[in-house]
């Protein structure tokens, strides 16, 4: 079992207006990365246990990965690299190679292929396309019903995933830092199968197979839930989201990640407790009433729904006034329920 570390892995954007978010522990970190655009998923990678970083304390983001590390990788993030056993001979040159039952746990999967005279030529630099191919197959992604022909076919797959987010490939080869942001891109997605009618079949995801478990359908987030040490959620408190745990040294189980983040943030202005005939409020001029309050934070504490009366708005103060609301999709929108509402104290 994979121990809880100080990591936050945030695995969807908010109506688009986030994209990854991350927090850990800088003395965890690795000297060369910081600040870096693969930051944040080297230090996921690195508390999940799927990269290392070097004895002197770095991770050479620029470094170009090999075909064999890049089998490793791959076995590892799939959480299968405790099946990893014995020898493989069908390539002529991975038999003495410290990747060999990497590389034949690889290719008896499908992820990996040799050239055509034999070989695998594992020390070879890994290119951007190789990679990508590689990650496409390892979701179970098989050759013969991507649309086109390779390399096309896995990097318009790869693309449509959201893998190459933040990636710009070049002609030198995958480097660490990009392979790395390409994992941590995969990490939300299904494992998929096909059936015998070669359609696909939902499997679970690669940061369930790193044994995080989700929660039981989606929650309000707050800061009263259990979280990893270091872990820092606290800009998404009131989103409704499905949270991921892993179970840490006492047997406890603690928040590393959130997915599936659904919610808009809107800066109103209260005019009502709401409770009676839903929550209301001002927001642009014109007044919204809105069902299904879940939840009411004040100074960064959940409030259940029954005591809503405890926010302010009454008073000459306008700021005692003001609040954020949390909703599911637009205030446009018919129908639309209220997760939560934010409200500090003044």
């Amino acid at each position: 079992m994979r121990k809880a570390l100080s990591f936050v892995l945030v695995l969807a954007l908010i109506m688009g207006s986030f994209s990854f978010a991350f927090a850990a522990d800088t003395d965890n970190g690795y000297s060369d990365v910081a600040g870096k655009k693969c930051e944040g998923a080297v230090t996921v990678l690195s508390a999940l246990g799927v990269v290392d970083g070097y004895a002197d304390g770095t991770y050479k983001p620029e470094k170009v990965v090999t075909r064999a590390e890049m089998a490793k990788l791959l076995i590892v993030a799939l959480g299968m690299d405790e099946y990893v056993k014995g020898t493989y001979t069908s390539f002529s040159d991975v038999g003495n190679h410290w990747a060999n039952s990497y590389i034949a746990y690889a290719a008896s999967m499908g992820i990996i292929e040799g050239y055509p005279d034999g070989t695998f030529r594992p020390d070879n630099t890994v290119t951007y396309q190789e990679a990508i191919t590689m990650v496409v197959r390892a979701l179970g992604y098989q050759d013969q019903y991507l649309t086109g022909t390779w390399p096309a076919s896995h990097v318009s797959k790869a693309k449509g995933l959201g893998l190459l987010d933040g990636i710009v490939a070049t002609a030198d080869g995958a480097n660490r830092g990009d392979v790395a942001i390409l994992l941590y891109n995969a990490l939300d997605k299904e494992v998929i199968t096909y059936d015998t009618n070669g359609t696909i079949v939902a499997g679970d995801a690669m940061l369930i197979r790193l044994d995080a478990v989700p929660s039981d359908g989606h929650v309000i987030l707050h800061d009263g839930m259990d979280f990893a040490d270091g872990v820092d959620l606290s800009k998404f408190y009131g989103y409704s989201v499905i949270t991921y745990s892993l179970e840490n040294e006492d047997d406890d189980w603690e928040v590393v990640a959130v997915g599936d983040i659904k919610g808009t943030a809107y800066e109103v202005e209260l005019n009502d407790d709401g409770n009676d005939n839903g929550f209301k409020f001002k927001y642009d001029g014109k007044d919204y009433v809105v069902d299904g309050l879940d939840a009411v934070i004040i100074n960064d504490q959940l409030i259940p729904n029954d005591n809503t009366q405890s926010l302010i708005v009454d008073g000459d103060n306008d700021a005692a006034k003001k609040a954020t609301v949390i909703v599911d999709g637009s205030l446009s929108k018919s129908g639309t329920d209220l997760f939560s509402v934010i409200q500090w104290q003044v």
